[in-house]
């Protein structure tokens, strides 16, 4: 079973993919699922750590698909060579890393679809994007108390006004349940960290605190 966050990022996969690859896979559950649930033809399965790639492989070899799940060790994309895989996932890592991924001048694999799953710095990850990617959607997901991005990206680039590179356009566009939980869970947050600031920090919490405020209808 995967977690409603991975299976979120599973659920925004092509079905029937000719070839993936999994950045940053960890044990490799996501990468089993693409095959085994979303039909993909090959799911190249990467990872810094060895030790992680071993349970990868050995999860592979358990149900039967390990010619089609090569794991590799590396950093990023650096595993994957030029015409691998037409879509990359790269989840579990901050903004800031899956930053330096996709402008690692060392990557060679052309890829230009990706589905991302930062677990911070979203903001500073979207206007990295905006000007190498259409970010075709951009979701909040609800999974085990906290909440997360989920960001699908294609050729093109993205304008986005100063709220979307805050919350995501999806959402402010069709807001789901999630994403209003998480408006309330910030805006909380907002007025409790405002209320024990000062100077410029207390005017930042107190302008977020109004664009939630605005956006909720409060």
């Amino acid at each position: 079973m995967l977690t409603k966050r991975l299976d979120a990022v599973c659920g925004l996969v092509p079905y029937g993919i000719r070839a993936a690859a999994d950045i940053g896979c960890d044990h490799g559950y996501l990468a089993r699922e693409l095959i085994i649930r979303k039909g993909a033809g090959r799911v190249i399965a990467t990872d810094i750590s060895e030790p992680s790639l071993e349970k990868a492989r050995r999860l592979a070899e358990r149900h039967n698909i390990a010619d089609r799940m090569p794991a590799r060790v590396g950093f990023g994309l650096r595993p994957v060579a030029a015409g691998e895989a037409d879509l990359a996932v790269i989840a579990g890592m901050g903004g800031g890393e899956i930053i330096s991924i996709l402008s690692d001048p060392e990557r060679r694999d052309g890829i230009n679809n990706f589905i991302l799953l930062p677990h911070k710095d979203a903001e500073r990850l979207r206007r990295y994007l905006m000007t190498r990617y259409l970010i075709a959607r951009d979701m909040t997901v609800a999974d085990r108390g906290k909440f997360y991005d989920l960001m699908e990206l294609s050729p093109g680039v993205t304008v986005l006004s100063e709220r979307e590179i805050m919350f995501g356009h999806s959402d402010l566009k069709a807001p789901s349940a999630d994403f209003i939980n998480r408006l309330r869970s910030e805006l909380r947050r907002a007025e409790e960290y405002g209320a024990r600031a000062s100077g410029e920090r207390a005017e930042y919490f107190a302008g977020r605190a109004r664009t939630i405020k605005d956006i909720l209808q409060l």
